[in-house]
């Protein structure tokens, strides 16, 4: 709709010309009109008188184009005077729309095999299962329409590229009046099998991750107190299988999960999670006491302290600021007492026992493991002297019984008989 205002001494027009010709049944007052034109008719100039009080003067609007069917031209001239009063002049023009509006294909080839073409926009064709790609021809039944750019036919290097069981096309056809019509082609392969050997979904219990059936590797980590995870697999193609455990104990540290899908041809594709097991972090970072030297090791839990101290000064580290302690058993300290670190964290309980050792006592005691060891140490060289003593008596006595068994036999030797 296009609108034109006008200001003249009244809210009447006098005329209204169409290509110089005023229209035949202008009346000021009235405000609607009628017009036809044929196709051939792109565009008409108006022009209207209007007065001016000071003298009658034309007004001209110019050349307007006009489409095909229905186009609406409105003018309001408004009273200078008061300009409460207006007048609205509608024009409503139509243009003859001669155009052909045929849309439709007179003839549709895939591959080798012509398409019967009906009413119906959507058509199944099937080809041989070992076709990569195949030409799809079309042919136009009205001269003046044309394909809609990009979706005419595919032949040559534009040949449709096959994937899967079933391709689908689209062939737009505009008509000469711009009306389209949409041809849908499915290809579909005879004797198909997938080799679609991806995944739909991989859903771990208990981890949160993003999943793409175009990644098959992920890196994961779990806590320490996560001991086993549930695995879900569904595949993208309803006819491949998936083979996995769906239930895995985790180890401390790297566990290696694999999701394996075979396709329905057989095409095998694996799936690998590289999920960590984190370490157990102690409740206890660090046991330090002042003034005294030890090494805290958090898996070892009693420790002897040797001080004369009455009462002992630590200073605690823990890893989980959730975890509380307390110290027992910390005063009056004397030998043999026990202190006891108690660290809590929920329902679970931690104790570090210190056994006070008075450091006088542990002299005495280091003092009488020496004289003993010296004690034994003389005892035993005494021993050993004895027995230098007798072996060198067994050795002499060994010696002379030797010397009487030869003197013997050789007295006892018979004599040889002389024969003269």
């Amino acid at each position: 709709m296009t609108f034109v205002n006008v200001l003249a001494a009244d809210e009447y027009l006098k005329n209204i010309l169409i290509d110089g010709v005023a229209l035949e049944d202008f009346d000021s007052s009235k405000t609607d009109y009628n017009l036809n034109y044929g196709s051939d008719k792109e565009s008409i100039k108006i022009t209207f008188d209007y007065d001016t009080s000071l003298y009658k003067g034309k007004g001209s609007y110019g050349d307007i184009k006009l489409n095909y069917g229905n186009n609406n031209i409105s003018f309001t001239v408004t009273s200078i005077s008061d300009e409460t009063n207006s007048m609205t002049y509608n024009l409503n023009i139509t243009r003859e729309d001669s155009r052909s509006s045929d849309n439709s294909l007179a003839s549709l080839t895939v591959g080798t095999q012509n398409v019967i073409l009906s009413d119906k926009n959507e058509y199944d064709v099937s080809v041989s299962n070992d076709l990569k790609t195949v030409e799809v021809k079309a042919v136009l039944k009205d001269s003046k329409a044309s394909f809609v750019s990009g979706y005419g036919e595919r032949t040559g290097n534009n040949a449709v590229t096959l994937n899967g069981e079933r391709t689908k096309i689209e062939i737009k056809v505009k008509a000469e009046n711009e009306n389209e019509r949409t041809y849908t082609i499915n290809i579909i392969k005879t004797d198909y099998k997938s080799n679609d050997a991806t995944l739909k979904t991989l859903d771990i219990e208990g981890v949160d991750y993003t999943f793409n059936s175009n990644t098959y590797e992920y890196n994961l980590s779990v806590a320490n107190d996560i001991e086993t995870v549930k695995i879900n697999a569904t595949p993208n193609h309803e006819a491949a299988s998936v083979e996995y455990d769906e239930e895995v104990n985790l180890d401390v540290g790297l566990n290696k999960i694999v999701v394996s899908v075979t396709a329905e041809d057989g095409t095998k594709r694996d799936y690998t999670i590289n999920l960590t097991r984190q370490e157990l972090v102690p409740l206890v970072a660090n046991i330090t006491i002042s003034g005294i030297d030890f090494e805290f090791q958090s898996d070892v839990y009693n420790y002897t302290i040797e001080t004369t101290l009455t009462t002992l000064e630590f200073n605690i580290t823990l890893n989980d600021e959730e975890a509380t302690f307390e110290v027992l058993n910390n005063e009056n300290l004397e030998n043999g007492s026990e202190v006891v670190v108690e660290v809590t964290k929920d329902d679970e309980v931690v104790r570090y026992s210190f056994a006070i050792v008075n450091e006088a006592d542990v002299e005495d005691l280091n003092n009488g493991d020496n004289n003993e060891n010296n004690n034994q140490h003389t005892n035993n060289s005494s021993l050993y002297e004895t027995l230098k003593k007798y072996e060198m008596y067994i050795g002499l006595g060994v010696f002379g019984l030797g010397l009487l068994s030869l003197l013997i036999a050789i007295l006892t030797k018979p004599k040889k008989s002389q024969i003269m």
